[in-house]
């Protein structure tokens, strides 16, 4: 499994130029290697949609990941990176993965 910075150090930030920002590895990674860390604000609502917060809604950011957990008063907890976060946030799905 790779160090955790020879990942960070194999990774690019590029413009798709069709769905904003996205990430990909200059390297081959194994199944199970780090990538790096999610990162942003815990936070914690009551509903999945209507809880969301508006900022996220309005720009459709996509920076919102639910974890699959709740919190121990029984609501849907949330990392928020749209204001802050790592270059982690820039991940998404692709047709042909290469991270």
């Amino acid at each position: 499994m790779q160090q955790r910075t020879e990942t960070q150090r194999s990774t690019k930030l590029y413009d798709t130029c069709r769905v904003g920002l996205g990430v990909y590895t200059t390297t081959f990674l194994e199944v199970g290697d780090i990538i790096g860390e999610y990162v942003g604000q815990l936070t914690a609502y009551d509903a999945i949609v209507e809880g969301q917060p508006e900022q996220a809604i309005k720009q459709n950011s996509g920076y919102t990941m639910l974890l699959h957990t709740k919190s121990t008063t029984g609501k849907f907890v949330y990392i928020e990176a749209l204001g802050c976060g790592s270059m982690t946030r820039f991940m998404s799905h692709s047709c042909e993965p290469n991270v």
